[in-house]
């Protein structure tokens, strides 16, 4: 990331008062209601009016982002970039923030292997872990578009936010950005990561992929945000911008493992709560043969399949400024 990033200086201050509001909230809360939800097509989902954010709040659900971390975790080699990995020492005593952190698979992940840091998620709806819980660790019930004002300026060393290109609207990405930008400290980094939902493959992956980007965009989601991260935080006034890119293939057997990527990001009956148009059935299996959903091959992806996926992920991170 560079010297600039290398050489990040140490606040004291911010680090204290930070540690001093996360230590007056109460571990592992949360700020507000746990959300019933509402079933549609045997899934539950979340009934929070201002959320658009398209996929189901049940344990299957679960399941699927755990091994969506996993994936994303094989994908990029680690959770979190080589640079941050040099610019943040997290074992000493760093405050870490993941939006939208969904059953905590990525903050557990990274709490066990630094017990010397303080790690909080929050989330739309109540999908945290109730078992485990590493004494670092807490989570809040929290929607990102109402805001942050539980955390006090410059309160977080790093935040990540990842796969937001179903939750915020087109004109939600700058305001969340500014306040993301305005809890993480002078010299901290935010994280990134967005998969493209313009998947490339033949015929009839192209036809669902297109039909899933046009479904978006009806409920004001960009399902290509991932290609507009960089420009995004550049305007949101953080320096330093870096952008690994990663592509999946799914259609050779050598990359069965990371074939399921795709799946764990793109779960084949999804579409079916977004729009009407797509409810119940979507277009599998040669071109012009409409299949139900159960029917559909995508359920079975497993790198060996003959539907030639290719998909495409973007994880990008930069620092905030120290002027």
């Amino acid at each position: 990331m560079g010297a600039q990033l290398s050489r990040r200086r140490k606040i004291s201050q911010s680090k204290k008062a930070a540690a001093k509001m996360l230590d007056q909230t109460q571990s592992n809360s949360s700020f507000s209601s746990k959300s019933k939800g509402t079933e549609l097509f045997g899934r539950l989902y979340h009934d929070v009016e201002s959320s658009a954010y398209l996929y189901p709040m049940d344990e299957t659900e679960q399941d699927r982002l755990h091994g969506q971390h996993f994936a994303l975790k094989a994908l990029f080699g680690g959770d979190i970039l080589e640079p941050v990995r040099r610019a943040i020492d997290l074992d000493d005593n760093c405050h870490v923030l993941d939006v939208g952190c969904g059953p905590g698979s990525w903050l557990l992940d990274l709490a066990t292997s630094y017990p010397n840091s303080k790690f909080v998620g929050i989330d739309v709806v109540d999908m945290f872990p109730s078992t485990i819980r590493p004494p670092n660790t807490e989570f809040h019930v929290r929607n990102i578009l109402d805001g942050l004002n539980m955390f006090s300026d410059n309160s977080f060393d790093f935040v990540q936010m990842r796969l937001f290109a179903s939750v915020l609207k087109t004109d939600q990405w700058a305001t969340t950005l500014a306040e993301l930008k305005r809890v993480c400290r002078p010299g901290g980094i935010i994280q990134l990561l967005e998969v493209d939902y313009k998947v490339r493959g033949n015929s009839t992956v192209n036809q669902f992929t297109t039909k899933l980007v046009e479904v978006m965009a009806k409920r004001d989601l960009d399902g290509e945000m991932a290609k507009k991260l960089a420009p995004a935080l550049t305007q949101a006034g953080f320096i330093n911008v870096q952008t690994d890119h990663r592509s999946v293939a799914g259609a050779s057997v050598t990359s069965a493992g990371k074939g399921k990527f795709v799946v764990a990001t793109q779960p084949y009956d999804s579409p079916n709560a977004m729009d009407d148009a797509v409810t119940g059935e979507f277009w599998a299996g040669e071109p012009g043969v409409k299949q139900k959903r159960e029917e559909a091959p995508y359920q079975n992806i497993d790198g060996r399949s003959t539907l030639d996926v290719m998909a495409r992920a973007h994880r990008v991170n930069a620092t905030q400024d120290t002027a």
